[in-house]
């Protein structure tokens, strides 16, 4: 039983962005999207990991490219962090869809 769909978008570019799911009672969220965006001049790298467990490290992201992180889906208890780290700053937008279960 799903309760909610969230769209989070985390504020672009920032190095060491963090989500955090924490906005409900209730315990338990599923990860079912999570796409980067490269809207700089270079090519960058991004790290995305949950609780430090590495989803991806030094993905790479080509110039005007998305890179769509998850082939499947993540679920997160409550207070489980989602830190997304760019090799540059202002250059990385990031997605995450989410379902509160």
């Amino acid at each position: 039983f799903f309760t909610q769909k969230r769209e989070y978008a985390i504020l672009s570019g920032l190095v060491g962005s963090e989500m955090c799911i924490r906005d409900s009672v209730n315990t338990t969220a599923l990860i079912i999207g999570l796409v980067l965006a490269n809207k700089g001049n270079a090519a960058e790298t991004a790290d995305v990991d949950i609780d430090g467990t590495y989803i991806v490290k030094n993905a790479p992201i080509p110039i005007g490219s998305t890179l769509s992180v998850l082939d499947g889906k993540v679920v997160v208890q409550q207070n489980e962090v989602v830190t997304i780290t760019a090799s540059s700053n202002n250059v990385i937008d990031a997605t995450v869809s989410v379902l509160e279960l």
